[in-house]
């Protein structure tokens, strides 16, 4: 029995708290609850494959014969036959049901020659229970009701010489059906010494050995199965980490993020390359985007503790775990069960995550990358190889098309044969402009030449822009003065500022470059940090690019102006551009933050002026 204290205990432990001081009390403390028995907590994870999966393993079980056929009676006298083809499942009250296409011959042989009783074609149905294997991890199915078919789909009774073929000869062959699942689980069991406290062998071979299936369960559309893990707490296993960083620490913290930022992309670029949908490799986008976004997030802060990524892990995880299992069930079999075995150990992680500090979970490079093989075992890449470099293949599977071209070398010279160069690399923007531009750091004395020339290098970047085909032509005044308005708000058009007399690219405290403010940690991949750095001319095409692709795929294509909200379309894309994917709402939603109300109406305040063709008011960042 758990004895709660009263007030008058409660002012007896404070005192003498207070008598023994705060060190002797938080030890006092620890004694009394080391004393207590480790409790085992318990993981659960769901397994979960569709009926499309199933259907797959049907296939290369037992419809092994001409053309995926199942032949379930051919005689010797080549006179009676049943075939089975087209097996196609669903899931009806708790059972498998499996219908076939069937044909089948009666006949009685005389000579060479076959006398025909009866030339029958409809279906054969069968429903299965689907059962747990008792000595190994997998699904086995028994039949336990069958019925014959017309060719219309109902039942029929003309067919009953053939019925007693279908109990003989089918429900034998269909009762072989199983969906092994020794792969899968084997997968998490490699991964969780590699992903656990590595201090205690034996505890985390006791985590390893617990792992079991529970239950399986049919679906409408997908067989489910529970699987658990036993997950014993660390004794003495701190409730928090440590609010103060040692430089070893914030070592490793930097470590940890970038791995796992490393690690999301190769999942991320390695499932784009399985599926052909558009709408998939959108949402892929949207999960590596937002989980990079966070990680900016965090870098604006003072960091809390020595390990981000198990945190940033569980929230992208709740939001790839769909898209992933999604993508699952139109795999083939060898793919599907890849992503079966990635899914069923990423929830195990999660599980153990969420059990807290005293489960002991560490997502090290040597288990991220045990990971992301999972997904992936035939890509040679290092999956956490982390380049600024222009990655084109994720440029292209994420829907941005081919990589912008970068300024030339020497971004400064005067010279001809740069200027030609660059009049090449950026099509229909100026080249002399931007290398004016490049040499400039504006101020309240010079502003008033140095904004219209920044505003002709922006307008011929959204006519670039709109030109390429990446935004409708009907939005192209609007996407000229929201290029304009973010342009302003991000940084009063600047791209360079003076520092104790050194010329720097302007920079936020996250790392966000430039002109338009973009961020190398969040877009890595898809713009040279170099071009980002000392050209405004790149700047501007790459804030130009997001922008187009924020429109187009968010603001555009999701509806946002059908809530009758004025300029709800730019609105709705700086929102994005600003806080990341998930803050697309966030302009029209009462319940937004009033920090981020207070950014989305400076904008919409300057978008106003520049729609109203007062681009001159930017100034006004020079006069204060």
């Amino acid at each position: 029995m758990v004895s709660i204290p009263t007030k008058a205990d409660t002012r007896s432990m404070s005192h003498c708290s207070r008598a023994l001081g705060g060190a002797a009390f938080l030890a006092l403390t620890w004694l009394l609850w080391a004393g207590q028995p480790v409790a085992a907590r318990e993981v659960s994870m769901p397994l979960r494959f569709d009926h499309a999966l199933v259907e797959q393993l049907l296939l290369e079980q037992l419809f092994t014969g001409p053309e995926s056929s199942l032949v379930a009676l051919r005689d010797g006298s080549g006179c009676n036959y049943l075939v089975l083809t087209d097996p196609k499942l669903s899931g009806v009250d708790g059972l498998l049901r499996v219908r076939s296409a069937a044909r089948a011959r009666v006949a009685t042989a005389i000579g060479t020659q076959c006398l025909v009783l009866l030339d029958w074609t409809g279906f054969v149905e069968t429903d299965q229970r689907a059962v747990l294997d008792s000595q190994r991890p997998r699904v086995r199915f028994s039949t336990v009701a069958s019925r014959l078919l017309d060719q219309d789909g109902q039942p029929t009774t003309l067919a009953g010489a053939v019925w007693g073929w279908v109990s003989d000869h089918v429900h034998p062959r269909i009762d072989r059906l199983n969906v092994d699942l020794e792969a899968p689980l084997g997968e998490i069991r490699s991964l969780l010494p590699l992903v656990l406290a590595r201090d205690d062998a034996g505890r985390t071979q006791r985590i390893v050995d617990s792992l079991t299936l529970t239950a399986v369960e049919v679906q409408a559309d997908a067989v489910a199965l529970g699987a658990r893990l036993d997950v014993p707490a660390i004794p003495g296993a701190a409730p928090t980490p440590e609010p103060v960083l040692s430089e070893q620490e914030l070592a490793q913290w930097q470590q940890a993020w970038q791995r796992w930022d490393a690690f999301l992309t190769f999942v991320v670029k390695s499932s784009a390359r399985d599926t052909a949908r558009d709408a998939t490799r959108a949402a892929l986008f949207d999960v590596l985007l937002t989980a990079r976004y966070d990680i900016v997030e965090i870098l604006a802060r003072t960091p809390e503790g020595p390990d981000p990524v198990p945190a940033l892990f569980v929230r992208t995880w709740d939001r790839l775990a769909p898209v992933l299992r999604n993508m699952q069930a139109g795999l083939p079999g060898d793919s599907a069960f890849q992503y079966l075995g990635f899914i069923a150990a990423a929830d195990a992680l999660k599980g153990i995550q969420s059990l807290g500090p005293g489960a002991g979970l560490d997502l090290s490079a040597d288990g991220l990358r045990r990971l992301a093989r999972i997904i992936a075992p035939a890509v040679r890449d290092d999956p956490l190889g982390r380049s600024f470099e222009v990655d084109a293949e994720l440029r292209a599977l994420m829907g941005f098309g081919p990589a912008i071209a970068p300024p030339q070398a020497g971004g400064g010279a005067w010279w001809l044969d740069g200027i030609f160069r660059a009049a090449r690399a950026t099509a229909r923007i100026d080249p002399v402009l931007v290398v004016k531009l490049n040499q400039w750091v504006p101020d309240y004395k010079n502003a008033a030449g140095y904004l219209p020339m920044v505003e002709d290098l922006l307008e011929q970047t959204s006519e670039l822009t709109m030109g390429k085909g990446k935004v409708p032509k009907k939005h192209a005044r609007l996407f000229r003065d929201l290029l304009l308005a973010t342009a302003w708000k991000e940084s009063c058009w600047r791209q360079f500022v003076r520092r104790q007399d050194t010329v720097r690219t302007i920079e936020s405290v996250t790392g966000a470059l430039g002109m338009m403010q973009v961020d190398p940690n969040a877009w890595r991949g898809f713009y040279e940090v170099a071009g980002l750095t000392d050209d405004i001319g790149y700047n501007a095409r790459a804030g130009a690019d997001i922008l187009a692709h924020y429109l187009t795929h968010y603001a555009i294509r999701k509806r946002e102006d059908k809530y009758g909200i004025p300029d709800a379309l730019a609105r709705a894309t700086y929102a994005v551009y600003n806080g990341g994917p998930s803050h697309r709402r966030r302009y029209r939603l009462d319940s937004t933050k009033r920090s981020l109300r207070k950014i989305d109406k400076s904008f919409y305040e300057k978008y106003l002026t520049i729609k109203a063709g007062n681009s001159h008011k930017v100034m006004s960042c020079y006069l204060g």
